[in-house]
C-alpha cells in the first residue's frame, strides 16, 4: 500500500552536506507534491528538531561521499525513517550507514534530478518497512568492489568503454579513433577482462550500476541527456 497524497504533508527533515543537490531535490520533490520538506544542517536538525515532529530523513552526502551524522540527533527518533541519498562515491560509506545509523533505503545521486526525484518519492510513498539490512549491506560492498575494478582501466580502455555506453560497435570506435579494429577489439577484451564480466552488454550494465570513475560518470549523463 503507497501513501495517499495527505501521506506527502507528513514531515521530512533533509540533513543536508550538499546544499546545491539539496536545494535541487527539496524543489523537485515539492513540484511533485511532498509538501514539508525541510532542508536543515545537522546543527540545525539537534537545535531546532527537538521540538518539532521527525518521521523521515533523507542524508544528503557531499560530493566526497561523507553523509551527515546524525545518530546523536536521533535519540528518541530512533524509530525515523532514515533514507540516503549519495554518489557511488559514498558506497562504502552508505553500507556503514546502513549497519549503523538504521539508514533504510538509499538513492543514486548520480541519476538525473528528474530520475532521482522519482526514485525517492517511490522509496517515501512505500509504507513503513523492515528491510533487511544485512542484505541491503552485502549489496552496497559487492558494488564497492564493482566500483573498484574500473581503477584497473588505462586512459585508453575508458575512452573505448565511454564508446561502448554511447552505443558505438567496435567497427564504428575504430573508424572514429583511425585505428584497426584487432586494436579497438583487443582494447574491449581487456577491459572485459578487468571488469570481470563476459560481454560488452555486461560491461556496459556494470558501468551504469557502479562506476565512479568521472570521464565515464560525465559520458553517462550526457548519454542521459539524449
Amino acid at each position: 500500500m503507497m501513501v495517499g497524497e495527505s501521506g506527502r504533508s507528513r514531515p521530512i527533515w533533509m540533513v543536508s552536506q550538499n546544499a546545491v543537490l539539496s536545494a535541487a531535490l527539496a524543489a523537485a520533490l515539492t513540484v511533485i507534491g511532498w509538501r514539508a520538506v525541510r532542508v536543515v544542517t545537522e546543527l540545525h536538525l539537534m537545535v531546532a528538531g527537538v521540538r518539532a515532529p521527525v518521521d523521515t530523513l533523507i542524508l544528503v552526502a557531499d560530493p566526497e561521499g561523507r553523509l551527515p551524522d546524525v545518530r546523536s540527533v536521533l535519540g528518541p527518533r530512533a524509530d525515523a525513517r532514515v533514507v540516503a541519498v549519495a554518489t557511488k562515491a559514498a558506497l562504502a560509506s552508505l553500507a556503514d550507514a546502513v549497519e549503523r545509523a538504521g539508514v533504510v533505503a538509499v538513492a543514486d545521486a548520480d541519476q538525473p534530478m528528474t530520475e532521482l526525484a522519482h526514485t525517492l518519492d517511490q522509496t517515501l510513498r512505500l509504507p513503513d518497512f523492515a528491510p533487511d539490512r544485512a542484505r541491503l549491506t552485502a549489496a552496497l560492498r559487492a558494488r564497492e568492489d564493482e566500483a573498484r575494478r574500473f581503477t584497473a582501466l588505462t586512459p585508453r580502455e575508458l575512452d573505448v568503454l565511454g564508446a561502448l555506453l554511447a552505443g558505438r560497435s567496435a567497427a564504428e570506435i575504430a573508424t572514429a579513433d583511425v585505428v584497426t579494429l584487432a586494436t579497438v577489439r583487443s582494447h574491449i577484451r581487456a577491459l572485459m577482462s578487468k571488469l570481470r564480466v563476459s560481454s560488452q552488454l555486461a560491461a556496459v550494465a556494470l558501468t551504469h550500476r557502479s562506476c565512479r570513475e568521472a570521464p565515464i560518470v560525465e559520458r553517462i549523463r550526457q548519454v542521459h541527456q539524449f
